[in-house]
């Protein structure tokens, strides 16, 4: 929390920075305060855009992870190196408030490159590792009995920058189980982080709702392969360790993908969650909109078979 807020909230006596004593607002610390513009200079050097220091925070944030601006480094693109700095910003704040350690400006450009490096390594290292695929079915694939099956789907509407994530649980027959799904960023949120999502809110539901063996389906080949590598729970985000750690629970999950064309009914119900509503949605029973695929998939010969 920044000094300014903590005053806002009569926690605080004085709004000011600790390094420059300006008021010590989110952009302050992030990009306006002199620190700030040399860690950001240091990182991007000539590259900055020319408002990079003119738009106010919703702007600023939304403008810099949309850009595609080169950056002084060719193997790290800009929205990683922006999040990595903005990242380091705060961290190197939070050590000078709570420790007293005050990490020079060049140490923290240093480490947002780096960090921005490994992610970088990491990702591309995902995405170009070979998978090895069995005949793409037309619809779901069921489980066996006492499985239950979650499809899962993330997405970002391309125009709006929408972020969603959604799913359904059905047993092994093709009985509906449940259907969920939400908003969960605009602008702020990439089409892996949204599979990531819904992966997580399906887990967790069904979690909740005491299924104790679960295949879940995605059709994400970098999501899957993520949370098949023993070694995630030692890196990556916070949000896949999460994952990691709600599979580590006393109960058995498997994990496979599908083509896109096996997922159309969490495909279909995520495109139905309005903009932008972000509480999740629960759906007890299966909505007019689903029957035709729900039946496609019941129907199929590798499909589900109604009980």
């Amino acid at each position: 929390m920044t000094n300014w807020e903590r005053h806002r909230r009569c926690l605080g006596a004085s709004t000011a920075c600790p390094r420059c004593d300006s008021c010590e607002s989110v952009l302050h610390v992030l990009r306006d305060c002199p620190y700030a513009h040399d860690v950001w200079s240091a990182t991007l050097g000539s590259l900055l855009p020319p408002t990079f220091f003119a738009n106010n925070l919703d702007v600023w944030l939304l403008s810099s992870f949309r850009s595609s601006s080169p950056t002084l480094f060719s193997d790290v693109p800009w929205f990683i190196l922006f999040a990595s700095t903005r990242w380091h910003l705060w961290k190197s704040r939070t050590d000078l408030i709570f420790t007293g350690v005050v990490t020079p400006a060049d140490s923290t450009a240093i480490r947002s490159v780096n960090w921005s490096r490994h992610y970088s390594m990491v990702s591309n290292k995902i995405i170009s590792k070979p998978i090895v695929r069995d005949v793409a079915p037309c619809c779901c694939l069921p489980p066996q009995s006492p499985w239950v099956c979650l499809n899962t789907d993330g997405s970002v509407c391309p125009c709006s920058k929408y972020a969603r994530a959604g799913g359904i649980i059905r047993d092994s027959s093709g009985t509906w189980v449940t259907g969920y799904g939400r908003g969960i960023g605009i602008g702020i949120v990439d089409v892996f982080t949204s599979e990531l999502w819904a992966i997580y809110d399906d887990l967790l539901l069904a979690w909740q709702l005491g299924f104790d063996c679960v295949q879940v389906q995605s059709d994400c080949s970098k999501a899957i392969l993520v949370i098949s590598d023993a070694n995630s729970l030692n890196g990556y985000s916070i949000l896949i360790r999460n994952i990691l750690s709600l599979c580590q629970r006393n109960w058995a999950i498997k994990f496979l993908w599908i083509p896109r064309t096996a997922n159309q009914v969490a495909d279909k119900l995520l495109k139905q969650i309005p903009f932008p509503h972000f509480d999740m949605i629960h759906l007890d029973a299966p909505p007019d909109y689903l029957m035709s695929q729900l039946e496609q998939d019941n129907s199929s010969s590798h499909g589900f078979t109604v009980a």
